[in-house]
């Protein structure tokens, strides 16, 4: 039995090609199941004019039930073989055509010549780094905020009394300190 290999997330593929290969796929499946709507579409309106000169011939033939029949028979059918080909197409697809092996070195273009293998005291090193950022960030807004609420008085701009209750949020989720 044939072993999977590993294969690269699925979230890498649709951002690499810029599009999702699911809808691609689905599209492609769209588009055969309207030719298989309209084969069937074609094919009543042959039956219908085959069975209208068949009645010219014999005109006891009860058309209209063999033609229901021989119709639906032939639509489930044609959708049933349809369904498991692009089935086996999907699948095939997904696991040949937009698989990607995590042995291929791939960079999406805008992680290029990012170092992505910082050790993980570096990197909490540098998360602490944000967290001051943005503290000194909110440091910085929250009392041109209140500088610039005080100018407005209730009184005389009834409109802003709800502004002036609000307690600004801060961003990212950052601790407080």
């Amino acid at each position: 039995m044939a072993q999977l290999s590993k294969q690269t997330p699925t979230v890498l593929v649709p951002e690499i090609l810029s599009f999702s290969p699911h809808f691609l796929l689905d599209d492609t499946i769209n588009i055969s199941n309207d030719g298989v709507a309209r084969a069937v579409d074609a094919m009543e309106d042959f039956l219908n004019r085959w069975a209208e000169t068949r009645l010219e011939r014999e005109p006891d033939w009860d058309a209209d039930k063999e033609l229901e029949q021989g119709l639906v028979s032939f639509q489930t059918l044609l959708e049933f073989h349809t369904d498991i080909a692009f089935d086996f197409f999907e699948a095939w697809s997904l696991r040949n055509i937009f698989a990607v092996t995590p042995d291929l070195p791939l960079v999406a273009p805008h992680h290029e010549g990012l170092d992505l293998d910082l050790p993980p005291e570096k990197e909490a090193e540098l998360l602490a780094e944000i967290d001051e950022l943005w503290r000194q960030l909110e440091n910085v807004r929250s009392p041109t905020i209140r500088h610039t609420i005080s100018l407005f008085s209730p009184h005389t701009h009834p409109s802003l009394e709800s502004v002036l209750t609000c307690v600004p949020v801060r961003a990212r989720g950052s601790k407080s300190s």
